[in-house]
């Protein structure tokens, strides 16, 4: 525009070529093209060019463009030749590498000495506080159920809200050395019981803490009834968590009080690709001696776990003092599911869980 418009006063008169000069301007307003385009430039110093071109940067001014690559450091934009500006993440941060991906669609602003990001780095600072542990949202204890007989126990029910994870944990103590405790959940449809219907949590009864089971919850919806179901428990509490932190996978292997391995099969894990997990295997005492167990993740070709190198043969013993034997592995490049086995002996359970740590 040979007049342009900002020079413009109440009163000026308007002539036919001053209204012509202001078809293109006002047909690129409408379609976006005053305030975006595409970038082009240099690594970390990105130039656009606007139409109609803008005389001079003025505070306000709205940029949005579409990166033709990817940022690594301090970051400028050049709009119209009118010189290079810094541009800014949250007020006076300089961007860092990955803050501006290439082919994102970026929008600033100026504030009269630099460019100020609107739109949200990829690196971002500003995150929404959320926990960062699982949350109790469920905690009820029982007294003790002291015969041989395997009893009901109601608690209060519990309703699951669907688009949330859920951890369910047991402790218990027992009265007798053939204690056996399971916990069922129902909505009136179906019913959940862990450990399964043909599996117990055997709680030692000569050692002076007690059992812990912990596992992962299907996705579940709305209210459901809790029942503990016992024969000889001391007392029983049982908590719920909603899953806040990198606990991706928890399950339990029955009591094996014999002194030969025997192997259980846990439910399946879905490793992801370019993930990291630390899998921990903890195994509970079952009566005088040493524990032995092992844990491990199979499919045909691989097989990774604990101890190492070969769990499926090999198996770590002790300590009788602690009456807990717990041990942790690190695992990189697993891909696809697996099935999940552990091997014990002289064992009151063992607690498998794997957490993402990528």
């Amino acid at each position: 525009m040979s007049t342009p418009f900002l020079n413009f006063s109440p009163g000026d008169l308007v002539k036919d070529t001053h209204v012509e000069q202001f078809i293109q301007p006002v047909q690129n307003l409408e379609e976006g093209k005053t305030w975006y385009a595409s970038a082009t430039g240099s690594t970390n110093a990105f130039e656009v060019t606007l139409d109609p071109a803008p005389a001079e940067y003025s505070a306000g001014m709205r940029v949005n463009y579409r990166a033709n690559g990817a940022v690594t450091g301090d970051t400028t934009l050049n709009v119209n030749g009118l010189g290079p500006i810094p541009v800014l993440k949250e007020v006076s941060n300089q961007l860092v590498s990955g803050d501006i991906a290439s082919g994102q669609i970026v929008s600033v602003l100026y504030d009269g000495s630099q460019f100020q990001m609107i739109s949200t780095p990829q690196n971002s600072t500003n995150q929404v506080a959320g926990p960062i542990e699982n949350v109790l949202v469920y905690a009820e204890t029982r007294a003790e159920q002291p015969t041989g007989i395997v009893t009901p126990l109601s608690m209060p029910d519990f309703t699951f809200d669907p688009a949330k994870r859920y951890l369910l944990e047991m402790t218990f103590t027992a009265t007798g050395s053939t204690a056996t405790i399971q916990v069922a959940l129902s909505d009136g449809d179906a019913e959940y019981v862990y450990p399964t219907a043909t599996q117990h949590v055997r709680p030692r009864a000569h050692h002076s803490h007690s059992d812990r089971y912990r596992k992962l919850l299907p996705q579940l919806s709305g209210e459901h009834s809790i029942e503990v179901r016992a024969a000889l428990m001391g007392a029983g509490e049982v908590r719920i968590y909603e899953v806040h932190d990198n606990l991706v996978y928890a399950d339990f292997s029955p009591s094996e009080f014999g002194d030969y391995m025997k192997t259980h099969e846990l439910k399946e894990f879905i490793a992801l690709p370019g993930r990291r997990y630390l899998l921990t295997m903890t195994s509970y005492l079952a009566k005088a001696g040493w524990i032995s167990a092992a844990c491990y993740l199979s499919k045909p070709g691989q097989v990774r776990g604990i101890p190492y190198p070969d769990p499926t043969l090999e198996h770590l013993e002790g300590p009788q003092q602690s009456g807990v034997l717990r041990a942790s592995k690190l695992m990189n490049d697993l891909d696809g599911a697996y099935e999940v086995k552990t091997r014990h002996a002289r064992s009151a359970g063992t607690q498998v869980e794997i957490r993402d740590v990528t």
